[in-house]
């Protein structure tokens, strides 16, 4: 869903190729499935914004207006002006949204989180900021970034990740599996020495379930990639040769309440 700067929502999953919306000279188009802006600000806009906004299950691509690629992953969201003015290119996200960041050494660009905060010039990242995350994760594929969270700062090289908590600290992880990291926006799970807990946010995002543990949560660790499209019954079946026990609750509900679309019990 696009969100404009007077409040109007643009249902984007349906729309074909063309333009959807013009605000004071500046044309928002979809093309190939993304979003896109051209156009020449006919006036101060730093405090004109449009938000993009997935639902679970869905994932999305837009292109800001400096040319700045983004991927948003499911039930996330990104804030951004409909023109960059000023010193800096500042935009705002929640969830796990993948950037890759038009060079511009003149005009610094910098992405927040509540305290947190993840300062470029050009480069290729990854944020996982997830409420339901225990700590969001920056993680640098390309160029070099400087991570900032309250009064804790890091520089990051390539293959590095900063994981930030809520107490304003930063630790450092000097080697990561990039292929875990952005797994998402290659259409698959993949799964490196992960928690229980860790693949179950994962599908719950996905498929649009609620998560529900009965008893202990098994202490086991999974790894392997699944791609995105597989059915959820399916998923559970390959997680299962693990010996925990899944079953699938429907909601009754879910044409008129799409919120949640059933739930998943886990047992040991």
């Amino acid at each position: 869903v696009l969100t404009l700067s007077d409040g109007t929502h643009i249902e984007l999953n349906s729309l074909q190729d063309g333009i959807i919306a013009s605000q004071e000279g500046v044309d928002v188009i979809m093309k190939g499935g993304a979003l896109l802006y051209q156009g020449n600000a006919t006036r101060n806009h730093h405090h004109l914004f449009n938000t993009i906004t997935t639902q679970n299950g869905r994932q999305f691509k837009l292109y800001l207006p400096d040319g700045t690629g983004v991927w948003l992953n499911a039930a996330s969201s990104i804030s951004y002006p409909v023109a960059f003015e000023g010193s800096q290119r500042v935009v705002r996200i929640s969830g796990e949204v993948y950037f890759e960041v038009s060079p511009d050494s003149k005009h610094p660009f910098i992405v927040k989180k509540d305290a947190l905060s993840v300062e470029v010039t050009g480069t290729h990242f990854n944020i996982n900021a997830y409420e339901d995350e225990l700590n969001a994760q920056v993680t640098l594929l390309e160029g070099s970034i400087t991570v900032k969270n309250g009064t804790s700062k890091q520089r990051l090289l390539p293959g590095q990740q900063a994981e930030a908590n809520a107490n304003g600290q930063l630790k450092l992880h000097k080697s990561v599996n990039i292929g875990e990291v952005t797994d998402w926006k290659n259409d698959f799970f993949s799964f490196n020495n992960s928690d229980m807990k860790a693949v179950m946010r994962k599908l719950a995002r996905w498929y649009n379930v609620e998560v529900v543990y009965e008893g202990t949560v098994p202490d086991m660790k999974f790894g392997g990639d699944i791609a995105r499209n597989t059915d959820l019954l399916q998923v559970l079946q390959i997680l299962e040769e693990s010996n925990i026990h899944f079953r699938i609750v429907a909601n009754p509900d879910s044409l008129d309440n799409p919120e949640k679309a059933g739930k998943i019990i886990v047992s040991p």
